[in-house]
C-alpha cells in the first residue's frame, strides 16, 4: 500500500533525524515495476537534518501540503506527517482538504487547519481511512502521531494484508493527476493574466 510506504519512508528519514520539508505527490514515485507497494521518495533539496530538542523555523514547503506550524515558523518533523495525510486525503478524494484561488488563500485555510469529509467524493470511503486521515490532519502537531505510530493505525494494518485492488489504485492515481493537472492549468491561467 502506497501510503503504508511513503509513512516507512518518512520514518526512515525521521529516525536518521531527517525531515523532508516537501512532501507531496511530485516526490513520490512508483518503481518501474508499477507495483503500488514500492516506492521512492525524491528531491530531498529542502530536506533538512534536525537535533530534536530544537524547532525548525525556516518556512518552506508547497502550499497545499505546508504543514501550520511551518507556517508559524515553530516546527519539528511532523510537518512531514501533516503532508502525508493531505496527500492521503487528495488520493482518496481527488481534491485538496485545504484549498483556495491563491497560494495565500490556500495558507490561510491551512493556517485555520479545518478540513471535512462532507463532499459526495467521501460516502464511499471508510470511517477508518477518515479517522487515519484525522489523525495526520491533527492541528496540533505535539498530538500528531509519529510515523512509526501512523504505520500502526488501524487502518493502514487492515489495508496492508488487503491485495492491492488495481481498479481502486488506478482510481487514486487519476485523482492525483487530476488534481495535478487542475493545478498546472490554475497556474497557467494566473501567469496569463498577470501578464
Amino acid at each position: 500500500m502506497l501510503l503504508k510506504q511513503l509513512l516507512s519512508c518518512v520514518a526512515y528519514c525521521h529516525n536518521h533525524n531527517i525531515v523532508h520539508r516537501d512532501l507531496k505527490p511530485e516526490n513520490v514515485l512508483l518503481e518501474a515495476s508499477k507495483e503500488f507497494d514500492q516506492i521512492k521518495v525524491i528531491d530531498f533539496g529542502t530536506a533538512q537534518v534536525f537535533d530534536p530538542k530544537k524547532e525548525l523555523r525556516e518556512q518552506i514547503g508547497t502550499p497545499y501540503y505546508i504543514a501550520p506550524e511551518v507556517l508559524n515558523r515553530h516546527y519539528g518533523k511532523e510537518c512531514d506527517i501533516w503532508s502525508t495525510g493531505v496527500i492521503a486525503y487528495i488520493l482518496m478524494s481527488g481534491i485538496p482538504p485545504f484549498n483556495g484561488g491563491t497560494d495565500q488563500e490556500i495558507m490561510k485555510a491551512i493556517k485555520v487547519g479545518k478540513f471535512n469529509f462532507e463532499n459526495k467524493v467521501w460516502n464511499g470511503i471508510s470511517q477508518g481511512a477518515k479517522d487515519f486521515i484525522s489523525s495526520l490532519l491533527t492541528y496540533d502537531h505535539h498530538k500528531r502521531p509519529s510515523a512509526e505510530k501512523a504505520i500502526q493505525h488501524a487502518w493502514i494494518q487492515e489495508m496492508s494484508v488487503m491485495k492491492v485492488d488495481e481498479t481502486v489504485a488506478h482510481h487514486a492515481l487519476e485523482n492525483l493527476q487530476h488534481f495535478h493537472a487542475h493545478n498546472m492549468m490554475k497556474a497557467a491561467t494566473l501567469t496569463f493574466i498577470g501578464s
